[in-house]
């Protein structure tokens, strides 16, 4: 999880002021033209931020079911299924925008703006799988004690703020709760935070002998 945040944040501090989703497709195509080099390399954070998170899902459902005494139960099941989910999708958004910067000399403004509202609607949705894993593995933390109870209930305002943040982009048409906009990132953020706090809590709270995987 600690790898997930902190892979996550060097993508984002490359390119940390994208284009609004207000901007018109030659404003879109020049800033991808320009800024190619960054645009790669923000993705290929975001990749190895993808692998890690699905690892850190993993650990985490693992130490969720051991805490329950290995008793059948949906939430870690769902816990692993979101954090797939979270990096699948996201993973949609950010081929979109690496396959503008690669053909940004070629590529015409409209093809170039379609593309990037649609990785820019793949990353809003992301938001639903992604307040899912918190949710869940929240709801998992409270109940099972694994974590501190605060972890859980911090998890639970942060899920809800991801989907204030989707239904605030999809239903008001906000360009804030658009992907560089100021409330889409207060809560991706927020989502940050709550993945390296567990990370930490879960790397202290699990033995070594029975930890499973953490990254």
């Amino acid at each position: 999880g600690i790898a997930f945040v902190v892979c996550s944040a060097i993508a984002f501090l490359i390119v940390p002021d994208p284009p609004s989703a207000e901007e018109g497709s030659e404003f879109v195509l020049n800033f991808f033209a320009t800024n190619d080099s960054d645009v790669m390399w923000q993705a290929f954070f975001f990749g190895l931020g993808a692998v890690f998170l699905l690892w850190f899902g993993g650990a985490l459902a693992v130490a969720l079911r051991r805490a329950e005494g290995d008793i059948p139960d949906r939430v870690p099941p769902i816990v692993a299924a979101a954090a797939a989910a979270s990096a699948g999708l996201f993973l949609v958004g950010v081929t979109a925008a690496a396959s503008i910067a690669s053909a940004s000399e070629v590529m015409d403004q409209g093809v170039a703006y379609g593309l990037y509202q649609f990785g820019s609607f793949a990353f809003v949705m992301t938001d639903f799988p992604a307040a899912t894993f918190v949710l869940a593995a929240s709801l998992g933390i409270v109940r099972s004690g694994l974590l501190p109870s605060s972890v859980g209930w911090v998890g639970g305002i942060v899920g809800l703020l991801l989907l204030v943040n989707a239904g605030g982009r999809l239903l008001a048409d906000n360009a804030d709760f658009a992907p560089g906009g100021t409330a889409n990132t207060i809560a991706f953020t927020l989502f940050l935070f709550w993945v390296f706090v567990t990370s930490v809590f879960l790397i202290q709270r699990v033995p070594m002998g029975r930890r499973a995987p953490e990254s």
